[in-house]
Order: C-alpha cells, then sequence, then structure tokens
C-alpha cells in the first residue's frame, strides 16, 4: 500500500462498489495502492468520487470512438495537478496518443478538473472497533514462485530441514512435516504450522521451488517468511514473483485479536492527516466568513439574521461573532433544538422528538418577531442537521404568512456542503 506510481483500475461498477471491509470499498482500498505523488485511473464516469478523495481529479473523454461512440475515464492523484502538468516522454509506444512532440493542446480531451480543497483523504484503521468475540475469520494465501535457485532441491530430506530451520528463525511454530515424492526427482515438502501451512514443490530440473504458504493467523510474519524461503532455497529474488488471495481461516487461534488489528489495508497516513482544520470538512472559518460576505446580496442596514444551530448552542457562536462584525447586520439571532441530541429516526419516539424541536423553533421565534420582526437572512449552520433543518422550515411551511417570518422581497437562505453528506443541503 502507498508504493504505486500508476495504479490503472478497469472494473465494473457492481465490482467497484464492493466492500473490502466494513470501512472500505474497492476503490477506496485501491486508492490505498497509489503513492502520495502517484496518480489512479479509473474507466468511466469517476471524476465526482475522486473529488473526495483526492487533491487534484480530472475527467477525460476520447469521442468518436469506433466501437462504443465515447469513452470517459477519470484520473486523480494528491500531487499531481493535472491543470500545470509536467510532461514527460517514458518512450511507450501508443495506439492513440500522439508522440509528446506532436501534441500542441495537452488539453485537448479534458472535460472537467477539479482542485479538491476539502477533499477527504481514504484512510482505513485496522481494528478501529474491536470486539470481545471473534466474528471472522479470513485466511491469506501467498503463492511465491523462487527461480534460478542454486540449492540441490532432489535432496528433499535436507530440503526440508532448511525450510523447517528457516521458518523457525522467523518465529513460527512447526507441528509436523510430510514428503511426498510426485514425478521423477519432483516432490512435495508440506510443513503444519501453529499459524497454518506450507507446501513446497520442487521442479530440480528447472531449478524452481514453488510454495503455498496459507496463513490463519500472524499474517504480518508472511512477508519475511517469503523473504525467508528464497533464501533458504537460493533463489534469485529478481526472477522470483509472488500474489496473496483470501482464502479460508480457522476459529480459536489465541492470537485473533491482534490478527483482527493488523488485518487490512497498512496505510494509516490519511487517517493522520490534518492540514489546519480540513481533514473531512471544508475550514469552518472559512465558511463563516463567506457566509458574512453572502449577506451583502441582501440591501439595507440593520438586517435581522437567524442562524441554525444543532443541538448544542455553543457550536454556534464563531458563526454568530464573524456575522455581528458586519456593519449591515443588526442582530444576530441562534436557535436550535438540545432535544435532538443522539436523535435516533428510527427509535419509538422520534416523531415526538421531531415535533418538539419544532415547537422550541417556534415559540423561540415567536418571541423575536414579535420584539424585532421578520428576518432577512436565515443561516443553516454546519452543526444543523438535515432534521434540525427540516422542523425549522416545517415552522415556515406552516405559519399563516411567512413573510410574518421572512421579510417579503428582502430574504436570502445560507447553507454550504462541506462533503457529500451534506448534499441535502442543495
Amino acid at each position: 500500500f502507498g508504493s504505486f506510481d500508476l495504479v490503472l483500475v478497469d472494473l465494473s461498477e457492481t465490482v467497484t462498489s464492493l466492500s473490502v471491509t466494513e470501512e472500505l470499498d474497492i476503490l477506496g482500498a485501491l486508492a490505498l495502492l497509489v503513492k502520495p505523488e502517484g496518480i489512479i485511473l479509473k474507466n468511466e464516469v469517476y471524476f465526482e468520487p475522486f473529488t473526495s478523495m483526492f487533491k487534484y481529479s480530472v475527467m477525460v473523454n476520447w469521442y468518436d470512438n469506433p466501437i462504443i461512440c465515447s469513452q470517459v475515464m477519470a484520473m486523480a492523484s494528491n500531487t499531481v495537478d493535472f491543470l500545470n502538468p509536467t510532461l514527460k516522454d517514458n518512450d511507450v509506444e501508443t495506439l492513440f496518443l500522439k508522440p509528446l512532440k506532436e501534441i500542441d493542446n495537452p488539453f485537448e480531451f479534458y472535460h472537467d478538473y477539479a482542485k479538491n480543497t476539502t477533499s477527504r483523504p481514504v484512510c482505513y484503521k485496522s481494528g478501529s472497533d474491536e470486539s470481545s468475540k471473534q466474528e471472522r475469520s479470513p485466511g491469506i494465501l501467498l503463492i511465491l514462485e523462487a527461480e534460478n535457485t542454486s540449492i540441490n532441491l532432489e535432496d528433499v530430506d535436507a530440503l526440508k530441514d532448511i525450510l523447517t530451520s528457516a521458518l523457525e528463525e522467523e518465529k513460527l511454530t512447526v507441528v509436523s512435516t510430510v514428503i511426498a515424492q510426485s514425478v521423477g526427482s519432483r516432490a512435495f515438502v508440506s510443513i503444519i504450522l501453529q499459524e497454518g501451512y506450507i507446501v513446497a514443490r520442487t521442479v530440480p530440473e528447472h531449478n524452481y521451488c514453488g510454495f503455498d504458504i496459507h496463513f490463519w493467523s500472524s499474517f504480518h510474519k508472511q512477508e519475511g517468511v517469503k523473504g525467508a524461503l528464497i533464501t533458504a532455497v537460493k533463489g534469485e529474488k529478481k526472477a522470483s514473483s509472488a500474489f496473496r488471495l483470501i482464502a479460508g481461516g480457522m476459529f480459536g487461534k489465541s492470537t485473533w485479536e491482534d490478527d483482527e488489528k493488523r488485518r487490512g489495508p497498512g496505510s494509516t497516513e490519511g487517517c493522520d492527516t490534518t492540514v489546519d482544520d480540513v481533514a473531512y470538512k471544508a475550514k469552518q472559518v472559512s465558511i463563516n466568513k463567506a457566509f458574512a460576505e453572502m449577506t451583502m446580496l441582501v440591501d439595507g442596514s440593520e438586517l435581522k439574521t437567524l442562524v441554525l444551530c444543532g443541538d448544542d448552542m455553543t457550536t454556534c457562536k464563531s458563526n454568530s461573532d464573524v456575522l455581528k462584525e458586519k456593519d449591515n447586520i443588526g442582530q444576530v439571532v441562534n436557535v436550535g433544538c438540545p432535544m435532538m441530541k443522539d436523535y435516533n429516526e428510527f427509535s419509538e419516539d422520534a416523531k415526538d422528538i421531531l415535533d418538539s424541536c419544532k415547537d422550541h423553533l417556534e415559540k423561540n421565534l415567536s418571541m423575536s418577531l414579535d420584539k424585532d420582526g421578520a428576518f432577512n437572512i436565515v443561516v443553516i449552520d454546519s452543526t444543523a442537521n438535515k432534521f434540525i433543518t427540516s422542523a425549522l422550515l416545517r415552522v415556515i411551511r406552516t405559519a399563516r404568512d411567512k413573510y410574518e417570518i421572512l421579510e417579503k422581497g428582502k430574504f436570502i437562505f445560507l447553507s454550504a456542503m462541506a462533503d457529500k453528506s451534506d448534499e441535502w443541503r442543495w
């Protein structure tokens, strides 16, 4: 994870949306593979998902495709700004793109571009939800091929001793070993471990030894075992290859809690990265200042402003303070619904609590309206969720005359969508 310069994804929407863990889908897991200075490319329209995951994103359209009319691809990166690229000829043969020296317009195929200052870094922390009960037990099968070995693979007994010694050096517990002859001088060496099992398949005439390394615990040792086995058979690391598969596991291992914490992508860079207050939401200070400037859209002075807060009125103070600094603002009134704390829309008393919120807002608004008249500006603070906002809208909608609450021809609603979870604010 976090080691690839380029990740090319050619998957259907169905596969891309499959879950890897409770927190990650396939696309999120693939995003973790990219280096900070790397690029991910996905076929089809994935511009929007990338804008929430990476700092820079672009969508490319290839028109007049002879088979499917047009092809869309999305690219994203946390470092590479696609609007200010440093193009380099990597001497790769292409079928469609012209040689670099013949390209007059590098943006010819661009359709959309975004610099995403509010992008949320892809994050995964194993074991974030610790449980006292083992609910799953996947295993990991590592297929390793050791090429150009220089050890005598025909001496199977000696090979068994070399391999078990190498595994014990890696702090694995060997339970038993089995040797089985195959065709000619070829053989299988099976090693049963507390942590799983390993099967070595020898092909002496080709100086080849393949390994099936199936672990159901202590997965973090698998990488060390891979290197130890290549060294044990004196294979060339550059000529060797490996890949992993999710396989069956085993319940009841004493190390399962530690394994649960270690399982999954190993990168937590996105989880620990904070840039001021922008890790998962836009800077609230910037939003508040933007709201204050947008009040100038309403003509007049001594404007009356309503700020809808969440379940804690103190969280609105920063927004109110910025608004009060504007010369055109005469009064700022904060309202909220403290009874909405820990609100569950599926609970039996959900409707009663929401009705109580509406009544509470109606009472507070009525007191302010009687004293100082209608509002010119309504600000939906970021702390106000969609349920509290819906209660306010019900108050306005069910009023005998909405212009008793909002000054006719002289009012504006302000709300900001900090991330995709705020789409309801539109």
